[in-house]
């Protein structure tokens, strides 16, 4: 459906969500930049997505979206927020988004994962301006760290999220490589009326759908924006055995998209990375997180390496 209006609607992906869900939440419905709606797709188990009730054959809503409700309900937010479901084996990344993007009414549309919290009330308004340009197609976030965050986690926020904003374009592709197409939906803007121009998102894929999409973006012309002054709180500390997971299925996201990696090269971004991130704790004389970093690398390219060749 066509949105080409100034309407804002946020959109959460979500999966046995924790407090950080309803901490996001909050500060969206209170933004300097009013979001028009909010709504949550709810990955629920499959066990649960089928349930009727017996006595009138009323489709009855899963305990996820229960819980769900009850707490949105004690944080003063059920009547702002719109509850959707989606069984777990029928959830994608690509797919599950697309569908979420494309029902949109609203001429933007925020997609948020549920571990994302806004840092201030300026993020929907930071993002609106770089994406509200006449040749954006898109304007994503600034990820800042958790204060949990281990010291190579925070690097690799600031490798992936520097402090200054950039608008890229197709011609940047050959000086910047991957990293031109780099997008993230923990927190992203689009403009529904370009979303749809392109076809949105490859539907089947479970990775990597945001800077597939980005990519496409450039090559028809249109700026994929990197709005710094937006800010969310997102980051993971991961086990070596997730680092290798995610790596794998990165990788395997990149293999059935050769026509678009195999011009680029994400190994280089790795190099990159650690060579950085080693320069920098090295300077500290932090040798223990130094340690870390390596193993984290070493992890990670194990993973790719396993989804690129297998």
């Amino acid at each position: 459906m066509t949105a080409d209006n100034e309407m804002i609607e946020v959109i959460y992906i979500a999966y046995r969500p924790d407090e950080r869900l309803y901490e996001s939440l909050k500060r969206i419905a209170v933004q300097a930049a009013h979001p028009d709606r909010i709504r949550i797709v709810l990955t629920v188990d499959d066990a649960e997505a089928g349930l009727t009730d017996a006595a009138d054959c009323v489709p009855e809503q899963p305990k996820e979206a229960k819980e769900v409700a009850r707490k949105l309900a004690l944080a003063g937010l059920d009547r702002k927020v719109k509850i959707e479901t989606v069984s777990k084996h029928e959830f994608s990344h690509g797919a599950t988004r697309q569908k979420a993007v494309m029902s949109s009414q609203c001429g933007y549309v925020l997609l948020m994962t549920q571990d994302a919290v806004p840092v201030n009330g300026r993020l929907i308004s930071n993002l609106l301006k770089a994406v509200s340009g006449m040749d954006a197609a898109l304007a994503y976030a600034r990820q800042v760290p958790y204060p949990d965050a281990s010291k190579v986690e925070r690097l690799y926020r600031l490798f992936n999220y520097p402090r200054k904003s950039v608008s890229k374009t197709a011609s940047d592709i050959e000086k910047m490589g991957v990293k031109a197409f780099f997008s993230s939906d923990v927190c992203c803007m689009y403009k529904k009326s370009v979303f749809e121009q392109l076809g949105g998102f490859d539907t089947s894929i479970d990775f990597n759908e945001d800077s597939i999409f980005a990519y496409h973006a450039l090559k028809a012309g249109y700026t994929v924006e990197y709005a710094a002054e937006a800010l969310v709180f997102h980051s993971h500390n991961m086990s070596f055995k997730e680092m290798f997971e995610r790596s794998r299925v990165l990788a395997i996201s990149q293999k059935q998209h050769k026509d678009i990696f195999g011009q680029v090269s994400s190994e280089n971004e790795g190099m990159k990375f650690l060579r950085l991130g080693l320069k920098a704790l090295w300077k500290r004389k932090d040798y223990l997180s130094a340690a870390e970093l390596i193993a984290t690398c070493i992890a990670k390219y194990a993973g790719y390496f396993v989804g690129k060749n297998l």
